[in-house]
């Protein structure tokens, strides 16, 4: 039987660390994003958006990571009633809530443009929020919901699995979930099985799998190289398979973006460990606990903040995106900061909606 994780008082600094990483580099991937999709693939521009998004393709999966580390501790009350209660509807009414106001946000933008809203228009965004038609990067929640409906189911497995039976597991995960997605375009040359790949819930359960076991098990100093690998490697991965493929085609190609592939997967597994070798055993500082504290809010609102900033014309277009990107990514991510600091001191939003 695996060996239980030992609790730890205060908040862990390795875990908070790749939470705010991967908050970071969600923001990156929404501000570069306009210029990957919007600019001439042959120009230095497109490329600087490219490296930027590539770099930052970590920030899902390392979420789901530090889901997995915390959500599936021994020390964890998980059972399914308490889990559908505390953290299922939780989310839920998160999600329905963010995404109804970007909705309206929408709407609002459109008519200070002049346009009309459509007849029934306030119903169509009840519909859409309840059929989960919202703002794209909002997805990561409807992630979120189906690894918690799951985690019950493997929290089962990973208490009585031996150390063999979670290596194979992740194994078996690592074929299937990451693999065999990338490869799924080749399946008119190679046969049946890679027509019929796994779910995103497979994919995303795997990675909390994953933080499970990275976190469960001692810290091996001697790995730094091998996540610093892992790490660039998988950028390396990202970036150049993106660049060829978009070239090659003609028009962009993100299918080595996406989290549920290997670049970005050993891009997280880098990370996570590599937080772990620097601050193994150590507390948060009182600065960075604030900070990821704010964190899921500011990955809330900061959506916002973009949309504002690309009507403006701030964006990718206004100066060099090599150093516009990561100029606005600091940018908004200080607005979101504010945003949270402001509605943290509304008890009904910070309880209910933060």
């Amino acid at each position: 039987m695996n060996e239980a994780i030992k609790p730890k008082r205060g908040r862990d600094a390795a875990l908070d660390t790749v939470k705010l990483w991967a908050c970071l580099a969600v923001i990156v991937i929404h501000v570069s994003g306009r210029g990957v999709s919007a600019l001439d693939i042959r120009s230095g521009s497109w490329l600087a958006c490219t490296l930027w998004d590539s770099l930052a393709r970590f920030a899902v999966p390392s979420f789901l990571m530090c889901t997995g580390a915390l959500m599936l501790s021994p020390k964890k009350t998980l059972d399914v009633k308490t889990t559908w209660r505390k953290y299922f509807w939780k989310i839920l009414r998160i999600l329905w809530f963010w995404g109804w106001m970007y909705l309206l946000f929408d709407v609002a933008g459109a008519a200070a443009a002049g346009r009309a809203p459509a007849p029934g228009w306030l119903w169509g965004t009840v519909r859409d929020t309840l059929l989960f038609r919202d703002q794209i990067h909002l997805y990561y929640l409807q992630i979120l919901l189906l690894i918690y409906a799951c985690l019950p189911v493997l929290r089962v497995f990973t208490k009585n699995a031996t150390e063999r039976e979670l290596d194979y597991a992740l194994a078996v995960w690592g074929v299937t979930g990451i693999l065999m997605p990338l490869l799924a375009p080749l399946s008119q040359s190679a046969g049946n099985l890679l027509r019929y790949t796994m779910s995103m819930t497979w994919s995303a359960l795997g990675f909390a799998l994953l933080g499970y076991v990275m976190y469960s098990r001692p810290v091996r100093l001697e790995r730094k190289g091998l996540y610093l690998a892992l790490f660039l490697g998988g950028f390396a991965f990202t970036f150049g398979m993106t660049v060829w493929s978009s070239l090659r085609g003609g028009a962009v190609n993100a299918n080595f973006m996406d989290g549920m592939t290997p670049g970005p997967a050993a891009m997280a597994a880098g990370a996570f460990g590599l937080a772990r070798v620097r601050h193994d055993g150590e507390k948060s500082s009182p600065l960075l606990a604030k900070l990821v504290n704010a964190g899921f809010c500011i990955y809330l609102v900061h959506y916002f903040f973009v949309l504002i900033f690309n009507h403006f014309g701030f964006d990718v277009t206004l100066f060099a995106p090599l150093a516009e990107v990561p100029v606005e990514t600091v940018i908004v991510f200080a607005l979101g900061y504010c945003a949270w600091w402001v509605l943290d001191k509304i008890p009904f939003v910070k309880k209910y909606l933060i």
